[in-house]
C-alpha cells in the first residue's frame, strides 16, 4: 500500500492542516518542506511513495521531486 506522504508547502499553516487530513485517511506524513530545495532533500532521503506539492511555490522542483520519488 503507498501510504508515506511528503508534503511541502511554504506555509506551515498548510502543511500541518494537509498533515492531518492526510493522518486521518489511514496514510503516514514521513517529511514536511518549507521550500524546493528541502522537498528535494527529503523526497531522496525518505523515499516517500508519494508527495503533496504546492506547485506554484515549487514549479521549478516538481519535476525534479517526480524523478526522485520514480527512482
Amino acid at each position: 500500500m503507498l501510504n508515506r506522504v511528503l508534503i511541502a508547502d511554504d506555509h506551515a499553516l498548510v502543511r500541518e492542516g494537509i498533515g492531518i487530513l492526510i493522518a486521518r485517511g489511514g496514510f503516514s506524513v514521513v517529511a514536511e518542506a518549507s521550500n524546493g530545495q528541502e522537498a528535494l532533500t527529503h523526497a531522496s532521503s525518505h523515499q516517500p511513495d508519494m508527495a503533496v506539492l504546492d506547485k506554484p511555490g515549487f514549479a521549478a522542483v516538481v519535476d525534479k521531486v517526480k524523478a526522485t520519488l520514480a527512482a
